[in-house]
């Protein structure tokens, strides 16, 4: 066997191993999210300065950025009043995992359809129907790959007895997240969202919100497109 087939299996090889672990990653981060579980979601991702969550309601920018996202923001497992009748769970579904050329990046997306349920300040105990879109690059980092940038789209938010087409107002998606959900104080995002996008009666579904994976060179080629 000569060395260009050599060199052709490997890469084949690399490539398989980087999809077979971003899917686990993916499928991973649906188990855990919903369940709270903060600091082994944190050993998802990459401890870099640039890495990088996008959640409905803002950014959090950095790995200490993100560990206050996941551990402030959200409840720890054992703050039983802020997870009292909170049930969340989502999926991941046409998943489209494309890895990088030069086998140190990749590139994913998927959509998410689950429910949700709980009751806050704002509102009395009910449930939600929700859809939405995530895109994510992922990195290997130490042999290992992780999260490095995670993006979440909202689709819309609904309530259990309710049409996501009945009371849809033009409004962004972070003003309708913030009717369930809006984290103050250490767990506050470091910034604004970068995308408003939310069903509405005078909507367009979006060309993207994410655009689908496609194959590239480099992450230099690319840059950082969601």
């Amino acid at each position: 066997m000569n060395t260009a087939v050599l060199e052709e299996m490997r890469e084949k090889l690399c490539r398989a191993q980087c999809v077979s672990a971003v899917n686990k990653l993916i499928g991973k981060f649906c188990q855990l999210y919903p369940m709270s579980k903060g600091d082994a979601l944190l050993e998802l991702f990459a401890v870099r300065q640039d890495s990088r969550v996008e959640m409905l309601w803002g950014i959090y920018d950095g790995y200490d950025s993100i560990c206050r996202c996941f551990t402030i923001a959200h409840p720890k497992p054992e703050e039983i009043e802020r997870r009292e009748n909170e049930m969340h769970v989502s999926n991941a579904m046409s998943v489209v995992i494309v890895p990088a050329d030069d086998g140190l990046t990749a590139r994913a997306t998927w959509q998410s359809y689950g429910h949700s349920s709980g009751k806050t300040e704002k509102r009395a105990l009910d449930g939600y129907w929700s859809l939405r879109n995530y895109g994510a690059d992922f990195i290997l980092e130490n042999g290992q790959w992780k999260f490095w940038h995670l993006h979440v789209y909202d689709i819309f938010l609904c309530d259990f007895y309710t049409s996501w087409t009945e009371g849809a107002e033009q409004r962004p998606d972070s003003q309708v997240f913030f009717n369930y959900f809006r984290p103050t104080g250490e767990g506050a995002p470091d910034r604004e969202p970068t995308v408003t996008w939310h069903y509405n009666k005078n909507a367009v579904y979006s060309q993207g919100c994410p655009a689908v994976s496609t194959p590239y060179k480099t992450f230099a080629n690319i840059g950082y497109g969601y």
